[in-house]
């Protein structure tokens, strides 16, 4: 199980019955696209050398993770590399060209993330790359043959309760795409 954070990656995990492996992938602006799609293939890349077969790996992300767990999936797709068995992301970030209608339409609702500010961690990963890069940003990406995925996203996400609900589908998602034994 690879994901981008090790809270959520240990807390899926716990409830499928398997271990996790949280990659430590390059962050920007330090190391900008695509060192975080680079780190996060060679980390599967590793799992599949070492004899963990494909089946027994699902892909868990949360907001930038979310979108770097996608456009993993179309890196491996165009790699010509097995898809794991699953993928789940959380709130994706995966449109860095910034135009989705919630960007406003959501504004008043999350004091968190402003459109400012995103704009500001797009330039600082992106560098000098189009945002419309399909590996920067998935949804532009063609994703058919990826592994089954489950998006969650909710309008209330600060409540536990909500949270763990997601967690609990997430796994039974998982649970549905792991081999039988």
């Amino acid at each position: 199980m690879a994901a981008d954070s090790v809270g959520l990656a240990a807390d899926v995990a716990r409830r499928v019955g398997v271990r996790a492996v949280s990659v430590d992938y390059r962050l920007a602006p330090e190391h900008p696209f695509p060192a975080a799609v680079d780190d996060a293939v060679a980390a599967y890349r590793a799992l599949l050398a070492d004899g963990t077969p494909s089946s027994e790996v699902a892909f868990v992300g949360e907001s930038a993770g979310g979108g770097l767990v996608v456009a993993t999936l179309v890196a491996l797709k165009e790699a010509g590399l097995p898809q794991p068995s699953s993928a789940m992301v959380f709130s994706p970030w995966a449109d860095l060209t910034l135009s989705g209608d919630s960007l406003t339409g959501k504004a008043d609702v999350d004091p968190a993330l402003t459109a400012k500010g995103l704009q500001i961690r797009a330039r600082d990963y992106l560098g000098e790359t189009d945002p419309a890069t399909p590996l920067a940003s998935p949804v532009h990406a063609g994703l058919t043959g990826l592994a089954p995925l489950l998006i969650q996203v909710g309008s209330h996400e600060i409540l536990l309760d909500d949270a763990d609900a997601a967690l609990t589908s997430a796994a039974a998602f998982t649970r549905a795409h792991w081999p039988a034994d």
